[in-house]
């Protein structure tokens, strides 16, 4: 893979000892497909859009951290979307999702 990634960061701890934190990065890579077995190229290089999104806290009254991450891929095949979520709150709600699709060129439109 080679292409730019902008990666951003942010905390702050102020003096009551709160901890929160944000970062992300973003990018658009070349990525060539290799063959697993072989270890050689499979096919040409493609585009492919990265990005996450990061925060959470520290403090007396809990924690929280919350991830989003996003890949759009446009291989000769076609496209596919790779989006999952992590919310973890202590004391509250937790969840993982994940979702998958390939995609055709109408649906590709509305990403």
């Amino acid at each position: 893979m080679t292409g730019p990634v902008t990666f951003d960061l942010w905390v702050k701890v102020d003096q009551q000892g709160r901890y929160k934190y944000r970062s992300s990065y973003d990018g658009t890579l070349n990525a060539l497909p290799i063959d697993m077995e072989t270890g050689q190229p499979a096919g040409e290089m493609f585009p492919a859009v990265v990005g996450d999104r990061q925060h959470g806290h520290l403090n007396q009254q809990g924690a929280y951290v919350s991830s989003r991450i996003r890949r759009l891929t446009h291989e000769l095949g076609g496209a596919q979307l790779l989006m999952e979520d992590l919310n973890i709150h202590e004391g509250g709600p937790r969840y993982y999702r994940s979702f998958e699709r390939c995609l055709d060129a109408n649906t590709l439109r509305g990403f």
